[in-house]
């Protein structure tokens, strides 16, 4: 709850966003090993949103991973999205 609030005045003294439009993009993978729910999504090393969630496909052969974009992103629909491990 304090890097809430930590983030929340930061951002409200620098004159940024406190709400932000997001966008949900569903990507498919076979195996989230290790990726939970508020997990962050980035492209070059900026955070442009976070995991939403997880879920299994009908047919039980992916797992359906939600993610909260930041709405100004413009992610073209054949990209590729990919899982690395946490350095820590």
């Amino acid at each position: 709850i304090d890097s809430f609030f930590e983030n929340f005045y930061r951002k409200l003294f620098k004159g940024e966003k406190i709400i932000q439009q997001q966008q949900d993009i569903i990507a498919r993978f076979e195996n989230v090993q290790g990726l939970t729910n508020s997990n962050p999504v980035m492209v070059n090393g900026l955070q442009v949103g976070t995991v939403y969630s997880l879920s299994p496909s009908k047919d039980m052969r992916q797992i359906l991973v939600t993610l909260n974009i930041t709405s100004d992103i413009d992610i073209p629909s054949n990209s590729v999205a990919t899982i690395k491990p946490s350095l820590l």
